[in-house]
């Protein structure tokens, strides 16, 4: 079933896409030796900052991500897209086949498409810096923006159990400093929006100072100073919050039109012990202190917070060897439930690790997270929490390869959507 062409539009085809985009997830993709980027016009890795890889790095450049499926009726960016977990002992394998690239699962070809590279990856900010090592292209439609790499909590040694953000980018990296300068940000991202037409933009960063107000700081001093065209429909600034709703306004000020503030674990009887640096500089209920301050500020819709599906079932022991799948689905279903009750839009990273966290490897169940991700869909869907003109939890569609909500949320859109007509229908 996962390896067969999709080419109808339908609830059948979005839960054999999302099915397919989960094992990708979970199990990585193997590629043939002979298969290649081609040197112009495709978009390759540019660095694997979180270690995306699953066991040794490639050895070729390979694809950052891949297209599954493009739903009819859409426009050119809204697609399925997923991430290029390489894993040599992946069953999946990803070839060339008559001069187009396909993804073999058991033998069946599943084609896909490449992502063509953005205009501003030619471009430099400064002789010997590509405007790519700045800012990248996530999926179809996203301009990424990292600033900095850098995380203050490990200076206290009071950082998130599952983060590798510092060992793993001072392994890989292609600017040479963590901590990228305001200015050089400005230039380059400013290039970037006059090249290509981007839709959405968002900034993740690690934390600057321990009580975050310089995050703060540069968010607005880089933001307020972008040449923002009219084809970026929203930007979202993605930070661990100072506690100050006064923050929040500076955000919007600044031009952000959403928030993502991420939680990370749910049950406040784990929160110490797998996030020990915010725990102790904000709070579990500082979180959602902001979160509800976030709804004020922003609007219901517009305020995120991520979770990391993969640790909550370790119940506040970081070791992987204690993962159960039924307990992590339930227990994610119900912080699901627990954030929209709220009115902020609930999202997940699937966990994995390059061997740098504290954690260790998690044995994810695919069918189980497949569940989870049918469940978290329909509840976000049926929650109105986001607004009936949108195809995905957060950004487009196609613009986040390497988790399951966008894809999940749009199953769950058109089979509402079908299950409506088939009752009108009926009725008539």
């Amino acid at each position: 079933m996962f390896g067969a062409s999709v080419t109808a539009v339908g609830r059948a085809d979005t839960r054999q896409v999302l099915a397919a985009k989960v094992r990708l997830l979970v199990d990585g993709i193997s590629i043939d030796e002979s298969f290649y980027v081609p040197a112009q016009g495709y978009k390759g890795r540019v660095e694997a900052i979180y270690g995306h890889h699953i066991g040794a790095p490639p050895t070729q450049v390979i694809p950052q991500e891949l297209i599954l499926h493009r739903p009819g009726g859409l426009g050119p960016t809204e697609a399925h897209v997923v991430q290029v977990r390489f894993n040599a002992d992946s069953p999946h394998l990803l070839s060339w086949h008559d001069g187009s690239p396909v993804l073999i699962v058991d033998g069946t070809p599943w084609p896909v498409e490449l992502i063509p590279a953005p205009n501003f990856y030619d471009l430099e900010v400064e002789p010997g810096t590509n405007v790519r090592s700045i800012t990248q292209l996530l999926g179809t439609s996203l301009l990424g923006v990292v600033p900095s790499n850098y995380c203050a909590l490990f200076s206290t040694k009071e950082e998130c159990s599952f983060c590798e953000i510092i060992p793993h980018y001072s392994l890989a990296r292609e600017f040479k400093r963590s901590i990228k300068p305001d200015d050089i940000q400005i230039k380059a991202i400013n290039q970037a929006l006059a090249t290509d037409p981007l839709e959405y933009m968002v900034f993740t960063t690690g934390n600057y100072d321990l009580p975050n107000m310089l995050t703060v700081d540069h968010y607005v001093n880089v933001r307020s100073k972008l040449k923002v065209p009219d084809t970026v429909r929203r930007s979202y600034a993605c930070l661990m919050p100072p506690d100050d709703v006064n923050a929040l306004h500076r955000l919007k000020e600044a031009g952000f039109t959403s928030v993502i503030l991420d939680i990370e674990i749910w049950n406040p009887d784990h929160y110490e012990a797998m996030v020990p640096g915010k725990a102790h500089w904000l709070g579990r209920e500082g979180f959602l202190r902001m979160l509800d301050a976030s709804i004020g500020v922003f609007g219901s819709g517009e305020v995120y917070s991520n979770l990391v599906y993969g640790i909550q079932s370790l119940c506040g022991v970081p070791d992987g060897s204690r993962f159960n799948g039924r307990d992590e689905t339930d227990m994610c279903l119900t912080a699901t439930d627990g954030l929209l009750a709220r009115g902020v839009v609930p999202l997940f990273t699937v966990y994995h690790t390059a061997g740098h966290s504290k954690i260790g490897k998690v044995e994810l169940d695919p069918a189980e997270l497949t569940r989870f991700a049918e469940e978290y869909g329909s509840r976000v869907f049926h929650s109105k929490v986001i607004r009936d003109d949108r195809n995905a939890a957060i950004f487009g569609l196609g613009s986040i390869a390497n988790h399951f909500y966008n894809d999940a949320y749009y199953m769950a859109k058109t089979s509402n959507a079908a299950s409506a007509a088939k009752t009108t229908e009926a009725g008539r």
